[in-house]
């Protein structure tokens, strides 16, 4: 098979994957959590994410995810402490103060 018959064929590929294969899933913490190197929740920490905070979704074995902690930093953290709603943010006095008026 020629090569550009093989990049044809890897692109045609690319568009038969379900949509959900090429999409990032991203939850919040729902406070600050610590992320386990394993998905037993009892073995080596390798982080701390803040409550709030947006991570990037990688996996699920039973009530864990994994999460990127930082960078190329991947944990553990309870699903329970997670979720898909993003958190409303609070607008601060000083946000309120410079907001131009109606």
């Amino acid at each position: 098979m020629r090569l550009s018959s093989r990049i044809v064929a890897a692109v045609a590929a690319l568009f038969l994957l379900p949509s959900t294969a090429l999409a990032v899933d991203f939850v919040w913490t729902t406070e600050t959590v610590k992320a386990t190197r394993f998905s037993e929740a009892d073995s080596k920490e390798v982080g701390e994410v803040e409550g709030g905070e947006r991570v990037e979704l990688l996996a699920t074995d039973g009530e864990r995810v994994r999460v990127r902690v930082k960078g190329a930093t991947f944990g553990w953290v309870d699903k329970a402490k997670t979720t898909d709603v993003e958190p409303e943010v609070e607008e601060t006095e000083a946000e309120t103060e410079d907001a131009p008026a109606e």
